[in-house]
């Protein structure tokens, strides 16, 4: 399955579409990982996991999108998860 490639009159470039993808995985992921983990007694955060998981996964987020490579300069290793976010996470209308 191959993306359209449709006029996008929203100003959201591909790099901007990896970033806000790429973040909400990771914050999501971050935040159930530490629900996981509060649930089998391995930490416990005492009621603040939710917004501890937040900040985490936006630092983690905020790291990650400020040391990925541009889309156009992306490697082997970059391309499939590029794709997977283009196609599978798509930005807020």
């Amino acid at each position: 399955m191959r993306m359209k490639s449709e006029k996008d009159t929203s100003g959201w470039t591909r790099d901007k579409k990896i970033s806000w993808g790429s973040s909400l995985l990771i914050v999501v992921l971050t935040k159930y990982f530490l629900l996981f983990l509060n649930s089998i007694g391995t930490i416990d955060l005492k009621g603040s996991t939710f917004w501890t998981g937040t900040a985490i996964g936006c630092a983690l987020a905020a790291a990650m999108n400020g040391l990925r490579p541009p889309y156009d300069g992306a490697g082997r290793f970059w391309k499939p998860i590029y794709r997977f976010l283009l196609e599978q996470v798509p930005p807020p209308d």
